[in-house]
């Protein structure tokens, strides 16, 4: 999937995949060293360009998979 939004991708996941990108395991790392798992960054960062980093190699966890306590 390509986007030039952030925002776009993360309403992607919820759309296609059912998930979150903190339940996915997905970072989002600026090109100014901020990792984040939410796109509030690229309204403070003037350069706001980000690599998407994967933590954990396990399934993504879902929206609809039941709470782990």
């Amino acid at each position: 999937y390509r986007s030039r939004s952030v925002n776009a991708w993360i309403k992607h996941l919820k759309r296609k995949h059912s998930t979150t990108p903190s339940l996915a395991g997905c970072l989002l790392c600026c090109d100014c060293g901020h990792e984040s798992y939410s796109h509030t960054h690229s309204q403070e960062c003037e350069i706001s360009n980000f690599v998407i980093i994967r933590r954990g190699d396990g399934p993504f966890r879902r929206l609809t998979d039941p709470v782990v306590r």
